[in-house]
């Protein structure tokens, strides 16, 4: 299981703003099982592709420790330009990091030439 969603995400920004964020576009959740108020589980999350302004992460949790699979989905999160609003490319370095992690391509094709 991999897990880098939440270090990559977690940024502290002094002084200057950052110069975009990610805006959620999309969430779907599929619930299995229940999960307990107070109970520990593992949060999985993988990015499954990144277009030109969209990133695609898979998540799934399960009971802490153990392959009991209580709900998976997908979000789609897209890069906006924070002063005007609007849709912008995912930087590279970005991309970057996470392709280093999954040790694979995420930027689909037609979009990597843009």
């Amino acid at each position: 299981r991999r897990r880098y969603h939440a270090p990559l995400t977690r940024t502290i920004h002094l002084g200057k703003p950052p110069q975009a964020i990610a805006d959620v576009a999309k969430a779907v959740v599929e619930f299995k099982a229940p999960v307990v108020l107070d109970e520990e589980i593992d949060i999985c999350v993988r990015c499954a592709g990144i277009g030109n302004s969209s990133m695609t992460f898979l998540f799934e949790l399960h009971g802490a420790g153990a392959d009991d699979l209580r709900a998976s989905g997908e979000e789609v999160s897209v890069h906006v330009a924070e002063a005007r609003g609007r849709p912008q490319r995912v930087p590279d370095a970005i991309v970057a990091q996470f392709e280093a992690f999954e040790g694979r391509v995420l930027r689909r094709r037609a979009e990597a030439a843009e």
